[in-house]
């Protein structure tokens, strides 16, 4: 059995039954025409296993710079860290 590096925890996204004995975890970007696809197959997946599957959404830092820009400043509001990561999303280029 695999164990996920990265354990879910109350932050992630969650759907589906707590202690369902599959747990699979998508990376997607709300942008990304390849994620916008692959949600039918999840929910085919969800709709054939029910209860047997939990699904986890981590959001993924997308490509597009705007993207990046929202995200960053998103995750930086609760950070202690918050200037250290303002200061990296200044160096993201802006959409123009």
């Amino acid at each position: 059995m695999a164990v996920l590096k990265v354990p879910v925890t109350p932050d992630d996204h969650i759907q589906g039954n707590e202690d369902a004995p599959v747990t699979v975890v998508e990376y997607g970007d709300y942008e990304c025409p390849h994620c916008g696809i692959a949600y039918y197959i999840v929910k085919s997946l969800q709709k054939q296993y029910g209860r047997l599957l939990r699904l986890v959404f981590r959001n993924f830092f997308a490509k597009h710079p705007a993207v990046r820009r929202r995200i960053l400043l998103e995750l930086a509001r609760g950070l202690q860290f918050r200037k250290r990561l303002l200061k990296v999303v200044g160096r993201i280029p802006k959409h123009t």
